[in-house]
């Protein structure tokens, strides 16, 4: 078994995502959830592509929003009622679903 960076054991299944850059995909309204989730995730000193860290104010938003997808090693979508509810939510899985393997976090 290998170790993460505070020592403690990973169970087989992690080790491969140990330390991979991660792109979070949230509805809105699930954002304190996501607040959450998110500094979960930054205690390994992960990189994490989140909305309101990575898009510049003045940016083509969609256009930061692919980026952020195909640069990451993991996309996550965060399942709720609300993230099914949503277009850009959809937009983004249907983009993730071209370019990458998806990994799904129902909250």
């Amino acid at each position: 078994m290998a170790k993460d960076g505070s020592g403690n054991y990973l169970a087989e299944q992690d080790q491969d995502s140990a330390g991979c850059s991660v792109m979070i995909s949230y509805s809105r309204k699930d954002k304190s959830f996501c607040k959450a989730l998110y500094d979960a995730l930054a205690v390994d000193d992960r990189s994490i592509w989140i909305d309101w860290e990575d898009i510049p104010p003045s940016a083509d938003w969609l256009d930061e929003i692919h980026k952020g997808i195909e640069t990451s090693d993991c996309f996550l979508v965060v399942l709720s009622p609300d993230s099914i509810k949503s277009e850009v939510c959809q937009w983004e899985v249907d983009h993730a679903v071209k370019v990458k393997r998806i990994h799904y976090f129902c909250g």
